[in-house]
């Protein structure tokens, strides 16, 4: 029995008490480092935050921490000048191709009036009327005819360089470019054309629908306008997408 004694009070000496660096510490902390709490890195350790919730590296097709931006818009956003801007860049392309066809419909409709009034320099003169009738729906027709193709090109031109090109050649002047609100890759030809439908379309049928449909975005967190939503897009700055 003093054998068995002895030898057990030799293993307790010979465990000692604990190193200073250790005492102390609290669970989890590494070793060596005294008073780092659990969980933490060392003085002089590079601290790395959380892994990016998507998974995916900035570029185009990747939109990382996406709607995380409390109290203001995602920076990564295009601003409204931005897309004003381009809007009126884009206009003015537009209007210059659609001359091509409003200009000769409007010098043929302005000679067929004048020739219509020195033929009839009154009403009552015989078959004044008839022929008034007849040019009033020539005009009508006209008028349809050209609104209906600069609305097709309208149509083409936001469809195709959306789909095609991730932009127009407006928002490409100021650096904004359409992307899916998913995947932040190029909208594609289908969303792209829901978008230009409603775009043009829109405020053809209902010319205030246009404003409401702009100026959406002033108060949309996304920075999105109806056409926008409805095509699940948004118009971002190039620098976002490795532009």
């Amino acid at each position: 029995m003093t054998t068995q004694r002895e030898s057990s009070g030799k293993g307790s000496a010979a465990a000692g008490p604990a190193p200073a660096s250790q005492q102390g510490a609290p669970a989890g902390a590494i070793p060596g480092q005294q008073g780092v709490p659990a969980g933490t890195m060392p003085p002089g350790e590079q601290s790395y935050g959380p892994p990016d919730q998507s998974g995916a590296p900035v570029g185009y097709g990747s939109g990382p921490g996406y709607g995380s931006y409390q109290g203001g818009h995602d920076p990564r956003l295009a601003e409204p000048w931005r897309r004003f801007v381009g809007w009126l860049i884009d206009g003015l392309i537009i209007g210059v191709v659609g001359a091509v066809a409003w200009i000769p419909a409007t010098v043929a409709m302005a000679s067929r009036i004048s020739d219509y009034v020195n033929r009839y320099p009154s009403s009552s003169t015989p078959g004044a009327s008839a022929a008034g009738t007849q040019l009033a729906g020539q005009i009508v027709a006209t008028t349809f005819l050209v609104i209906g193709a600069v609305v097709v090109l309208d149509i083409l031109y936001y469809w195709l360089l959306t789909g095609l090109w991730g932009t127009t050649v407006g928002k490409r002047a100021v650096g904004a470019w359409v992307v899916s609100s998913t995947t932040w890759a190029k909208p594609g030809l289908g969303a792209a054309f829901l978008r230009a439908l409603i775009f043009v379309v829109g405020p053809a049928i209902f010319g205030i629908f246009f404003l409401i449909d702009n100026l959406w975005l002033l108060w949309d967190s996304q920075r999105q306008c109806l056409h926008d939503k409805a095509a699940s897009t948004l118009v971002v700055h190039g620098e976002a997408i490795g532009r």
